[in-house]
């Protein structure tokens, strides 16, 4: 049987209220004490913090509580359950804290090696040539930056053996 609306069959059944697993469980007399409106919001700090509030990620998480705890609505997992999920949630943390290190490491390859084509970085040579030297240091208006790195390179090696430099530190 179908319902005519706005032009379109919907069956009938598909109009029927919505009626929760958490709800018929109370009816039959099995229902369990809800979690507290203060570990829900502890959860959903957890979930924040591993997420960085991305409602996407967000979404993945609670569907996957859902899952666990066999529930369709996370909020209707009982308060006995709340340990298990803090567990889960600290599991969560530290693995998604390692895919967001491993996210910056390849952020930084990916600047260093396919934009910078695997050059030095200008700043940071003149900064150690400053360094190395002990004094401010003025560089001509063209400079082979990768003659200047292998150079520098080589005189910080002498320098941790101590092969140039005076008692000071400073070139002799």
């Amino acid at each position: 049987m179908t319902e005519k609306t706005s032009g379109a069959s919907v069956p009938v059944a598909s109009l029927a209220p919505v009626v929760y697993l958490s709800e018929i469980l109370k009816s039959q007399g099995k229902s369990q004490p809800r979690l507290s409106c203060e570990q829900s919001r502890e959860i959903g700090l957890r979930i924040d913090g591993i997420t960085n509030r991305e409602v996407y990620s967000s979404q993945w998480i609670y569907n996957h509580l859902r899952v666990v705890f066999q529930v369709e609505r996370w909020e209707d997992i009982p308060a006995s359950s709340y340990p298990a999920i803090l567990s889960l949630l600290d599991a969560k943390k530290e693995v998604a804290n390692q895919y967001r290190a491993f996210r910056c490491e390849m952020n930084q390859f990916f600047h260093r090696e396919i934009l910078g084509g695997n050059t030095p970085w200008t700043p940071a040579l003149k900064t150690r040539l400053t360094r190395l030297l002990h004094q401010k240091v003025k560089l001509p208006k063209q400079v082979d930056w990768l003659t200047l790195a292998d150079d520098l390179r080589k005189m910080e090696d002498a320098a941790s053996k101590g092969e140039i430099g005076g008692p000071d530190g400073k070139p002799r």
